[in-house]
């Protein structure tokens, strides 16, 4: 009896024994899975940010190509073909201006020809800004009589804005009116003697750079135009309530100088902007282009900072004129009048600097503009 006590205690022990065997072979087996469990997390986790990796990279890739498309050029000759055919609808926006000083010298109606007048003067910074880029619109051709007699008449347009409406209001019986249409007058007949040689050396300035700045100079010109000529509207536009609201009891400049004057101040500064931007800066050598950087600095030659502290001065008057807009019409003050002869005065500055550099400088100096040239190679 004693021995079958013994063995069915010794078969117990075997059973425990063997149950926790199996206890730990479980255990060492779930610990297992689970290890496996967060292996198999880390690799799903790293073949995820491959993938993210690989997403980013193929969108950088994207951006790359999509990048050196931009900076390649097609064909110059496709991008002037291009061109030739916007240049006749540009065009068409830089006979606003003078059509409607034209408008206004037909006139037999003397406060519709003034209003007219007034209007042309509005829309003349937009009417100069189509018949720019018009006239650099076939660059290469600028040595043919056809292509000469084009980039003049798009000088002869835009005098034509200022000389037009200045012959229709130099006949009023108001002696200020008078005095500014001959002001008017006056510098139309300049810009007819100035402008068609300085336009036409800028043209050919043009027409020597290298095909593929070329491409992307006229590229960048016409890109800009949808961006700088609505503003430019919409600035003229703004007067144009006050002028058709105007009576004729008294001169039209008493009743609407402010807005006129201020929104042409502006219109100047964007069309300055855009000229510098747009057609200046194609032909400055990559050691003249200026960084924030540079401009924060002051890493600049002296030309350079007389003509971006020109600018600075033109556009704070500018921007303080514009403060004082009154859309419904009031006359101009002294404070205006001195904010608007000191933004002209800045304003011709900048311009003699900055054709003095462009134009004159290489004609009267030709040594040292190719010393900067071989400098800059």
């Amino acid at each position: 009896m004693e021995a079958r006590i013994l063995a069915l205690e010794e078969a117990d022990k075997r059973r425990e024994k063997e149950m926790a065997k199996e206890r730990e072979e479980k255990t060492a087996l779930k610990t297992k899975t689970q290890h496996l469990a967060e292996q198999l997390l880390a690799v799903l986790e790293r073949v995820e940010k491959l993938e993210n990796k690989k997403d980013a990279a193929l969108e950088r890739v994207a951006k790359l190509v999509k990048r050196v498309q931009e900076l390649t050029p097609p064909d110059v000759e496709l991008v002037f073909s291009w061109a030739r055919g916007w240049r006749a609808l540009i065009g068409c926006g830089g006979l606003i201006g003078p059509g409607l000083g034209l408008g206004a010298m037909l006139s037999k109606d003397t406060l519709m020809a003034s209003k007219m007048a007034s209007a042309s003067g509005s829309f003349l910074v937009f009417s100069a800004t189509c018949l720019i880029a018009t006239a650099f619109g076939n660059v290469r051709n600028i040595g043919t009589r056809g292509e000469k007699i084009l980039v003049c008449l798009c000088c002869l347009l835009a005098a034509a804005g200022f000389y037009l409406p200045g012959y229709t209001t130099a006949g009023s019986e108001d002696e200020h009116t008078t005095n500014w249409g001959w002001l008017g007058m006056g510098v139309g007949v300049v810009c007819t003697i100035i402008a068609p040689p300085i336009l036409c050396k800028g043209v050919s300035m043009w027409s020597q750079l290298e095909d593929h700045e070329l491409s992307i100079a006229v590229i960048r010109l016409f890109k800009s135009l949808p961006s700088a000529l609505p503003p430019m509207v919409y600035l003229a536009v703004a007067s144009m309530r006050c002028i058709v609201g105007a009576d004729d009891e008294s001169p039209l400049y008493q009743q609407c100088g402010n807005p006129i004057v201020p929104s042409l101040a502006v219109n100047v500064l964007l069309i300055v902007v855009w000229t510098l931007s747009y057609i200046i800066a194609p032909l400055m050598k990559e050691t003249k282009a200026k960084t924030w950087v540079d401009i924060m600095a002051l890493r600049m030659g002296k030309i350079e900072a007389v003509e971006f502290n020109l600018l600075g001065l033109m556009s704070t008057f500018a921007w303080m004129l514009f403060a004082t807009t009154n859309e419904d019409g009031e006359p101009m003050n002294l404070f205006m009048y001195s904010l608007t002869w000191l933004f002209l005065y800045f304003f011709f500055s900048l311009a003699f600097v900055v054709i003095f550099d462009v134009v004159i400088k290489p004609i009267l100096f030709p040594s040292s503009a190719t010393a900067s040239d071989d400098g800059a190679d």
